[in-house]
């Protein structure tokens, strides 16, 4: 699929997300608030210096109206979920990869989030961009992940959250950086039109497969269920339990349908979810 019609597709979600706001007096107050810049809290689970931040943050401080502001782990926090400290925690002065200024906070991901909010930023951020993690999260990986943890974390502080993923190997991550940005965009007004609404968490999760098939908008899954009970000569039930694999991508794959997060990305399509906050 050509990045043109991906990114229709991904419009489409975003409609979803935003949804329509039809009265005169929502309309005036989402003209006045697309006059003040949008502010987009970056962090990651991957660490301050990894390249997946320094995408998406390349991307988006490059969007006109938008301010990016980066508080992420000083070091890799992988797999942390939505942990946090509650001993004494340090935060000092860092860059991204490509020299963006940064703060690198010694705790999880959910730790540069807390701080962010409730000390060291002086307005609250309109939204929240964890990621571009390295890896793909999705089925059981999404509730271990410091990427989606620090959105969640994100989310309870009032503050709506996309998480976003690039699957594995993941050496580009400039196709997931466009995606995210036009995600932020799409979403933009009604961010700061609505400030009171609802927070939503996100999970994006991107192959690596080149180009991506589209975008499907899915529940999150299990890779493993019981499909059937087998009786035993003692009276016992015996579970036949069926698993999927999270790390076997088909790109070439041709399926169209998909029930979860798993198996839209392992045939080739950008997941797009909505989770708990809790």
């Amino acid at each position: 699929m050509t990045i043109r019609r991906l990114l229709v597709v991904l419009s489409v979600c975003v409609a979803l997300v935003a949804g329509a706001v039809s009265t005169g007096a929502a309309r005036r107050s989402q003209a006045a608030a697309a006059t003040r810049p949008l502010r987009v809290l970056v962090t990651n689970d991957d660490g301050v210096s990894a390249p997946g931040i320094d995408a998406v943050v390349e991307r988006l401080r490059r969007v006109p109206g938008i301010v990016v502001t980066v508080v992420a782990p000083a070091t890799n926090q992988s797999g942390t979920g939505d942990r946090f400290s509650t001993t004494p925690i340090t935060a000092a002065d860092a860059t991204t990869a490509h020299g963006y200024h940064a703060i690198a906070v010694q705790g999880f991901p959910a730790d540069s989030v807390l701080l962010a909010v409730r000390s060291l930023l002086k307005d609250p951020p309109d939204l929240v961009v964890s990621g571009i993690n390295q890896g793909q999260n999705i089925g059981e990986l999404t509730n271990v992940s410091g990427t989606v943890g620090a959105a969640r974390t994100a989310a309870r502080l009032g503050i709506p959250a996309i998480a976003v993923s690039q699957g594995l190997p993941a050496d580009d991550y400039s196709f997931a950086a466009s995606l995210t940005s036009f995600f932020v965009q799409g979403w933009r007004t009604d961010l700061i039109a609505r400030p009171n609404a609802a927070p939503k968490v996100f999970n994006v999760n991107v192959p690596s497969c080149g180009t991506t098939r589209g975008v499907k908008f899915v529940p999150v899954g299990r890779s493993s269920t019981v499909a059937s009970y087998t009786e035993t000569s003692t009276g016992t039930f015996r579970p036949n339990v069926e698993s999927r694999n999270l790390f076997s991508v088909d790109c070439a794959s041709t399926q169209r349908r998909a029930v979860d997060d798993i198996d839209a990305f392992v045939h080739g399509f950008t997941a797009v979810s909505r989770i708990a906050v809790n």
